[in-house]
């Protein structure tokens, strides 16, 4: 994590890194204000769903880059997530010529790597964590404050959550044998990498002026050390204070926030 910040800051990011659990849950329920033109009604589904008792540290984790970025644009990156010198080529080519977002597939789109990426993802449990195709949220970048893109986002993982929590949560789903597939999965589709993938599906225009670069890009300009071993467990306790990315505890895809500083 050390060289991850070192890193970041050596490109001219500036680290905002949020420790504290109540400041946490004060920058999610801007939301509920109906800041950067959200309903209002969204805003507060968002933030009934960031605090249910059984919604998991990862979980909120995945909600609170998603608020923070919408409230305040910049750059969200893991905590293990260091960016190689070829990052900061890409970010001012795709978000400081006027790009509205710099997203990267984390799992091969089409062609040859795409059947070995399934046999490998099977044998090493890969699959569990990635779909094919499927855009990464462990680095992220908003051109802006209030991005449309993130809008869409914000209200699909408030109806996603949501709807997860209606229909029985984590307690009915851990009952069957495949607990633990059963876990990650519904992670991955109500908050991770699944929502973001299907946010951009379902909205194209929303995500019309946002660059998404191959895995190629990917590995060339972040090392990311958990890339698809990260586990999200049953960390919550009804009633406990709202963690944040950086609870203790919390797994590796939590991180600080680096925001690009002013020129």
């Amino acid at each position: 994590v050390a060289e991850a910040r070192g890193a970041w800051a050596g490109q001219g990011f500036r680290l905002d890194e949020v420790t504290d659990r109540s400041v946490a849950l004060g920058q999610v329920g801007r939301l509920a204000h109906g800041v950067c033109g959200l309903p209002p009604q969204v805003g507060r589904r968002y933030l009934r769903a960031y605090t249910h008792p059984n919604t998991s540290f990862v979980q909120r984790a995945d909600m609170w880059r998603y608020a923070r970025l919408l409230t305040q644009g910049g750059v969200y990156a893991d905590g293990d997530a260091s960016p190689t010198p070829a990052f900061l080529g890409e970010y001012a080519r795709h978000i400081s010529e006027g790009g509205e977002g710099l997203l990267f597939w984390e799992t091969p789109i089409s062609g040859e790597w795409r059947y070995p990426w399934v046999k490998i993802g099977a044998l090493t449990g890969i699959s569990q964590y990635a779909r094919i195709p499927e855009m990464a949220q462990f680095v992220m970048a908003s051109g802006r404050p209030c991005a449309p893109w993130l809008k869409e986002l914000v209200e699909l993982v408030a109806d996603r959550v949501s709807r997860f929590h209606a229909t029985g949560g984590f307690e009915r789903r851990s009952m069957h044998s495949s607990q633990d597939r059963s876990v990650v999965y519904h992670t991955l589709v109500t908050t991770g990498p699944g929502a973001l993938t299907d946010a951009a599906r379902n909205h194209p225009a929303a995500f019309a002026n946002v660059t998404r670069l191959p895995l190629s890009v990917l590995w060339r300009t972040v090392r990311h050390a958990s890339m698809h071993s990260w586990h999200p467990g049953l960390s919550y306790a009804p009633g406990a204070p709202t963690p944040t990315p950086a609870a203790e505890g919390e797994p590796p895809r939590a991180a600080p926030a680096p925001t690009r500083k002013d020129r």
